[in-house]
């Protein structure tokens, strides 16, 4: 089902958006594979598939650069888990990983959502803003 896409933008005129059209790809390639401690040296191709078939939110500067990213994988009733999510250095400081993430669960699309998981080693405060918690019983997870 092709959900329609979202815009938003804050009162420094950036914007998030959830339209493909905006992704950067070659930027985010270059993040993901060579900076991103989760995905070093992942391919372009799986990148582009990923994109397909997740939620995607793109942050725009105001001089419409792309800076920042986040996707949702889900199903848009029971499951979701963010992944890929960065902010440009440049832009670090700014608290635009807090409006990010903010949107991101805030999304109509995302409302029914039971589970909503992610993976991190170093922004655990930030997420648990965003009601994040440690797993209960972590025991009943098991990865592949």
């Amino acid at each position: 089902m092709m959900r329609n896409a979202h815009y938003w933008k804050n009162n420094q005129d950036f914007e998030i958006s959830t339209d493909t059209s905006k992704i950067d790809i070659d930027k985010l390639f270059r993040y993901l594979s060579y900076e991103a401690y989760w995905s070093k040296g992942i391919p372009k191709e799986i990148i582009i598939e990923s994109v397909k078939h997740s939620l995607n939110f793109s942050m725009l500067s105001p001089k419409n650069e792309f800076i920042g990213f986040a996707r949702v994988v889900t199903d848009y009733s029971t499951f979701g888990w963010l992944a890929d999510v960065y902010i440009d250095m440049n832009h670090r400081g700014k608290k635009l990983g807090v409006w990010l993430i903010e949107t991101i669960v805030n999304h109509p699309d995302l409302q029914k959502l039971r589970n909503f998981l992610l993976f991190t080693k170093d922004a655990h405060a930030l997420y648990r803003k965003f009601g994040w918690k440690d797993l209960d019983n972590p025991e009943i997870i098991l990865a592949k």
